[in-house]
C-alpha cells in the first residue's frame, strides 16, 4: 500500500493560499499599515550642499638663484583629495564639535556627536576639482552651517598645517630673521663704541684694501654656512648638494686664511716715521691691536649687514614662492537651508510591507494547513476559512 505524498506543488500552493485567502490578506494589510505608520514616524531630513574650486597643490618649483632655496620640484598631489582628507580627521570633527555645540548637535556626549557628524557628512569632488560637501539634518539650518563651516574649515586648516616646501622654507627664514636683526645691532653698538673711545687709528690704502677683501671673503664664508644650515634642514649629509656646499664652503675657508696669514701690507705713515718706503711691509696678522680690532668690528658690521638683506630676500622670494605651491581655494556656492527634502520613501516602504505581509500571510497558511491535516496534504482534510466553522455549526 503507497504512502500519501507529503510534499506539495505549486497548484497546491495556490490552493491553499486561496483557502485562506482572508487570512492573506489579513497579514497584509497589517504589514502595509505597519510599514505606513514605521514610515510616518520617520523623521524628514534636509540637505545642504557647499562647493568649491580647488587648484594644483605643490606644483613643480622652478629654479631659485639663491643657495637658500635650491632643491628639486615637489611632487604635485591631488588638492581635492587633499581637503576631503581633512574634513575626515578628528581635529576637524573636534573643531566643529567646540564651534556647534553638543546642545545643538542633539548629542548627550562627545562621542556621540562624532558618530553623528560621521554619518551626516558626505564629501566627495568631481574630476573636474570641484569639492562638495553635502549635510543632512533635521534642523535644515544646521544642515547649512555645517556644510559652509566644514568647507571653510579644510581651508583654515590647510593654512594652518603648511604643505608646501617654500612652508618649511618660511617658518625656517621666520626664526633666522630676528636673530640675525639682534646680531646686527649689537655689532653696530660694539663698533659705534669702539669709535667713540679710539677716534685716532687711521689705516694705509694697502691694509684698508686687505681688509675689505678679508670682509667680503668672511662674508662669503657666512653666506655659505646659512646655505649649508638650510640644505641640511632638508637634506641629509650624503645628499650631492650638501657635499658640493660643504666643498664650496671649505675653499672659502681656505682663501680666508690665506689673506688673513699670508698676505703683507705697507705700513701707514703715523706707524712709518721719517720717509715712508714702499720696502716696508707688515703681514696681515701683524697689524697693530686696535686698528685690527676697529678692523674687525667694521667687517663684523658689513657681514651681519649683508646676512640681514640675504635673509629678507630670501623670505620675499619663499613668500612668493609659497603661494605659487600652495593650492587655489575659492567657494562657488555656499550651502543654504532646505536645499533637499530627504522624506522617508513611503512607496517602497509600503510596497516591501505588503509584499513581506504576503509571503508571511502564505507561510502561515501552509503552517495552520499542515497542523490540520497532518501532513498528509490538501486533498485530505479541505481547510475551513476563518468564520466558516462557525457558519457550520
Amino acid at each position: 500500500m503507497e504512502e500519501p505524498e507529503t510534499k506539495l506543488n505549486l497548484f497546491e500552493y495556490v490552493s491553499v493560499a486561496f483557502r485562506y485567502k482572508a487570512l492573506v490578506v489579513l497579514c497584509c494589510l497589517g504589514a502595509v499599515a505597519a510599514a505606513y505608520l514605521y514610515t510616518r514616524r520617520q523623521p524628514i531630513l534636509y540637505e545642504s550642499m557647499a562647493s568649491a574650486i580647488v587648484g594644483q597643490l605643490g606644483r613643480p618649483a622652478g629654479p631659485r638663484d639663491s643657495i637658500a632655496l635650491t632643491g628639486g620640484p615637489t611632487p604635485g598631489v591631488t588638492s581635492a583629495t587633499m581637503f576631503v582628507t581633512l574634513m575626515k580627521t578628528r581635529r576637524m570633527t573636534e573643531e566643529a564639535i567646540q564651534h556647534f555645540g553638543l546642545q545643538r548637535l542633539g548629542a548627550p556626549t562627545t562621542a556621540d556627536a562624532t558618530a553623528m557628524l560621521a554619518g551626516m557628512g558626505d564629501f566627495s569632488f568631481t574630476s573636474e576639482g570641484a569639492l562638495v560637501v553635502k549635510f543632512r539634518s533635521t534642523d535644515p539650518e544646521l544642515a547649512a552651517d555645517l556644510a559652509n563651516y566644514y568647507l571653510e574649515g579644510a581651508d583654515r586648516l590647510t593654512l594652518q598645517l603648511g604643505f608646501s616646501e617654500a612652508k618649511r622654507q618660511r617658518v625656517f627664514l621666520e626664526k633666522r630673521l630676528p636673530e640675525a636683526r639682534t646680531t646686527l645691532r649689537q655689532a653696530e653698538e660694539k663698533l659705534r663704541a669702539f669709535q667713540e673711545t679710539n677716534k685716532s687709528i687711521l689705516f694705509g690704502e694697502a691694509a684698508s684694501r686687505t681688509m675689505t677683501e678679508a670682509a667680503s671673503i668672511r662674508t662669503a664664508v657666512r653666506g655659505a654656512e646659512l646655505g649649508l644650515e638650510i640644505l641640511r634642514s632638508r637634506l641629509t649629509d650624503k645628499h650631492r648638494e650638501v657635499i658640493q656646499q660643504k666643498k664650496q664652503l671649505e675653499e672659502l675657508k681656505k682663501q680666508l686664511a690665506q689673506v688673513e696669514f699670508e698676505s703683507s701690507m705697507l705700513l701707514p705713515p703715523s706707524q712709518n716715521p721719517g720717509t715712508p718706503r714702499e720696502s716696508i711691509t707688515f703681514p696681515f696678522s701683524r697689524v697693530p691691536e686696535l686698528a685690527l680690532e676697529l678692523t674687525r668690528l667694521d667687517a663684523e658690521v658689513k657681514l651681519h649687514q649683508t646676512l640681514f638683506n640675504m635673509l629678507q630676500e630670501q623670505m620675499v622670494q619663499v613668500r612668493i614662492q609659497e603661494a605659487k605651491e600652495g593650492p587655489t581655494f575659492q567657494i562657488l556656492d555656499r550651502a543654504v537651508p532646505r536645499q533637499r527634502t530627504l522624506a522617508p520613501p513611503m512607496q517602497r516602504n509600503l510596497i516591501f510591507g505588503g509584499g513581506f505581509g504576503l509571503f508571511a500571510g502564505v507561510g502561515l497558511a501552509l503552517l495552520i494547513n499542515a497542523i490540520r491535516t497532518g501532513g498528509a496534504g490538501v486533498a485530505a482534510a479541505p481547510a475551513a476559512v476563518p468564520g466558516e466553522a462557525e457558519g457550520e455549526r
